[in-house]
């Protein structure tokens, strides 16, 4: 493992969250309601996109590990992301 792999995991841990979070939001709009688990099953089919994405832009044929180091960060980050996120957000709004 190399330390850019876990910083392509990170940012694609955010990437994945944002999405999701864009998502749930976009939902909420048109009023209509999803279970919970539809959303943890975001979580590995956007990590797929973000390990293929990731992988190209580092020119590695490694779109596996690119992809189940995302999906690992974002799930057991999530929350933390969220919370960090919506203080940055907060915090720029309060401006």
């Amino acid at each position: 493992m190399d330390i850019k792999d876990l910083g392509a995991w990170i940012a694609g841990a955010i990437i994945v969250v944002g999405i999701i979070q864009w998502v749930k939001n976009f939902i909420d709009n048109f009023k209509i309601i999803l279970p919970s688990w539809a959303f943890s099953l975001m979580v590995p089919i956007f990590s797929v996109g973000v390990g293929f994405a990731s992988a190209y832009a580092f020119g590695k044929e490694l779109w596996i590990w690119n992809f189940l180091g995302t999906w690992a960060v974002a799930q057991i980050c999530y929350e933390s992301i969220v919370r960090v996120m919506n203080k940055k957000v907060e915090s720029i709004s309060s401006l």
